[in-house]
C-alpha cells in the first residue's frame, strides 16, 4: 500500500470510527507483517475474547446507533441501510426496552452494535488505583495491597463502589483472607494502620510555612475566617479567629490549573516532535523497513529445503547485510538527539498524567458535594 493510500485509509477510519479504529488496524497491520497465519488467528480470537471479558465486566458497554431527529422524545429513530434502489430509508421507532440486550448475546448480536467505554467504571476503577497507590506510598506496599484486595471484593459483590459513593460495602476478615494467596505476617498491624484515624497527623504544615502562606490564601478565598468573642464585648483580647477550608474553591481552582497545565504540556509536545519530525519519520522509515527484512528472514528460514539451500543462503546474507546497513544508516548525533526527545516526552506524559490525576481528583470531589 503506498503512502498517500495509507494516509487516506487512517483518515477514513478516524472520520468515521475513531482514532481507537485507526490504532488497532494500525497494529494489526504491523504483526501481521511479522507472525504466522496461526498465531495471527489465536491473536484474534485473544482479541475478541479479551473484549468479549471487557463487556461482560461492564468495563466496555453496547449500545445502539443512533439517528437523532429533530423531534426530542423517549424513542430512537434507527435508519435501515437504504437499498440499491431509488427508495427512501425506511425509519423504525425502537422502544428503549427493546434496546437491551442479555450479556450472553452478545457474540450473537453484536454486528448491529456499538461498544465504547463505560465511562462510569473506567473512572470507579482510576479512583480505587489512587486510593491504593496513595496508601501504598504512605503506608507501605503491603497496606496498599490489602486495599486493593478490599476494594476488589467490594466491587465485584456491587456493594456500593459506584463512583459517587461516599463509602464502600463492608468486607469481612475472612473475605480477605481468602481472596489473598499469601496472607503477609502481621496482618492485623497492617489493617490497624489502614484505618487509622489520625490523618491530620501526617498532612499537618509547618509553623513557619503556615504562617507565611496563611495571608495569601485567605486572600484567595480558600481559607474562610469566622471571629467570636468569649464574652459580649468584642475587643483585641476576648476575639478569637476561626480558620475553616474552602474545599469547593480548592477543587475549582486545582480544576482551572490542571486545564492550563495539560494545555501547555500538550503545545510543548507538539513543538518538541515538530523540531525533531525529520528525525522521526527517518526513524519509523527504518524501523518498517528493518521488520520487512526480517519478515523475509522467517520466510526462508520455515520454507528451507535442501534443493534450494543456496538460494536462500544467498537470500538470507543478503537480507541480514541489509537489516545491518539499515541499523547504521543513523548517525550517533541523531541517536543521541532521539534519545533526549523520548527522555523528555516521558517526562511530559508523567507531567501530564499527574495533572490529569488532580483534575479527575478535583472533580469527583465537586461530584460528591453538589
Amino acid at each position: 500500500m503506498s503512502d498517500t493510500a495509507s494516509e487516506y485509509a487512517c483518515y477514513i477510519l478516524n472520520k468515521y470510527f475513531g482514532e481507537a479504529a485507526t490504532v488497532s488496524t494500525h497494529i494489526l497491520c504491523v504483526k501481521g507483517s511479522s507472525i504466522p497465519v496461526e498465531e495471527q488467528h489465536s491473536y484474534v480470537e485473544a482479541l475478541g475474547t479479551t473484549v468479549t471479558t471487557l463487556v461482560k465486566t461492564n468495563v466496555l458497554q453496547i449500545v445502539n446507533p443512533k439517528l437523532w431527529s429533530v423531534e426530542s422524545n423517549k424513542e430512537t429513530n434507527v435508519s435501515a441501510v437504504p437499498s440499491r434502489t431509488a427508495e427512501a430509508p425506511v425509519h423504525v421507532n425502537v422502544s428503549e426496552s427493546e434496546m437491551q440486550i442479555p450479556k450472553d448475546d452478545i457474540c450473537v448480536k453484536s454486528l448491529k452494535l456499538v461498544v465504547c467505554p463505560n465511562i462510569k467504571t473506567l473512572e470507579t476503577m482510576w479512583r480505587d488505583r489512587l486510593i491504593c497507590q496513595l496508601a501504598s506510598e504512605k503506608l507501605g506496599e503491603i497496606c496498599g495491597d490489602i486495599l486493593s484486595h478490599l476494594l476488589c471484593i467490594a466491587t465485584a459483590a456491587n456493594r456500593g463502589t459506584g463512583i459517587t459513593s461516599t463509602e464502600s460495602g463492608a468486607v469481612s476478615r475472612s473475605e480477605l483472607l481468602r481472596s489473598m494467596r499469601i496472607v503477609p505476617d502481621h496482618i492485623s498491624s497492617y489493617i490497624s494502620l489502614l484505618i487509622d484515624d489520625e490523618v491530620e497527623r501526617k498532612v499537618l504544615l509547618p509553623q513557619s510555612d503556615f504562617r507565611r502562606i496563611l495571608p495569601r490564601m485567605v486572600s484567595m478565598g480558600l481559607i474562610t475566617t469566622t471571629e467570636l468573642s468569649r464574652t459580649k464585648e468584642y475587643t483585641a483580647d476576648t476575639i478569637f479567629c476561626l480558620y475553616s477550608i474552602n474545599l469547593l474553591q480548592v477543587a475549582r481552582l486545582v480544576i482551572e490549573l490542571s486545564q492550563h497545565e495539560v494545555y501547555r504540556i500538550s503545545l510543548r509536545r507538539d513543538y518538541e516532535f515538530s523540531q525533531k519530525s525529520r528525525l522521526i519519520e527517518q526513524r519509523y522509515r527504518i524501523e518498517s523497513l528493518i521488520l520487512q527484512h526480517q519478515a523475509k528472514l522467517n520466510e526462508y528460514n520455515e520454507s528451507s529445503s535442501s534443493a534450494s539451500l543456496n538460494d536462500s543462503n544467498e537470500s538470507e546474507s543478503q537480507h541480514k547485510e541489509s537489516i545491518e546497513s539499515l541499523k547504521s544508516s543513523i548517525t550517533p548525533s541523531e541517536l543521541h538527539q532521539l534519545t533526549v526527545l523520548s527522555d523528555k516526552l516521558s517526562k511530559l506524559i508523567n507531567c501530564e498524567y499527574k495533572c490529569h490525576t488532580a483534575w479527575f481528583v478535583a472533580d469527583l470531589f465537586l461530584r460528591l458535594h453538589s
